[in-house]
């Protein structure tokens, strides 16, 4: 749904984005370019919504978690996905997640694999950047765990295990 008129009327702006969209974002530095995630991919408009594109140079697993967008470099974004959708990896299967960072506001995507387990079993559902350090990135795993990144997404280290496995609906502010 987008408004152009502060929140008076709402349009539903559906033209190519998939029907499971999972989070929309609208860009600091550029509010004309709005990123989607979804179950299908990562998707991109460039004028403010009124159409998508799907974006998925490099970006190999299409089920998304949300996407972060660098506070100080606002063309890097970190999210993480999984390579299916939650009825595989709900059954007791992989959902064979990873961690992606793009250097241009989603247009390509790199996996990041600095100090992450080569395979990765439990669906990113989280990804988090922290408002007092802008190279910190945490991403909550389904699996109770939590690992976090100090220099931008360069390496990672698990900061939380342990914690119950992650059951339903999970919702972040």
């Amino acid at each position: 749904m987008r408004s152009v008129d502060g929140g008076k009327s709402w349009k539903n702006i559906k033209d190519h984005v998939e029907f499971d969209c999972h989070t929309v974002t609208t860009m600091p530095n550029d509010p004309n370019t709005v990123i989607a995630t979804s179950g299908r991919g990562f998707f991109r408009s460039e004028d403010g919504g009124a159409s998508f594109e799907p974006s998925m140079d490099g970006l190999t697993h299409p089920y998304m978690a949300n996407v972060v967008v660098h506070p100080s470099r606002p063309t890097v974004l970190l999210t993480a996905a999984a390579a299916v959708p939650p009825p595989f990896w709900r059954r007791g299967g992989s959902a064979n997640a990873a961690v992606f960072r793009s250097e241009d506001q989603g247009k390509s995507w790199q996996r990041l694999q600095g100090g992450l387990p080569e395979k990765i079993d439990a669906a990113a559902r989280v990804v988090s950047g922290d408002p007092e350090d802008a190279d910190a990135v945490y991403v909550g795993f389904l699996d109770g765990t939590v690992w976090m990144s100090e220099d931008g997404g360069e390496s990672f280290r698990q900061v939380i295990s342990g914690l119950p496995p992650v059951r339903g609906i999970l919702v972040t502010h």
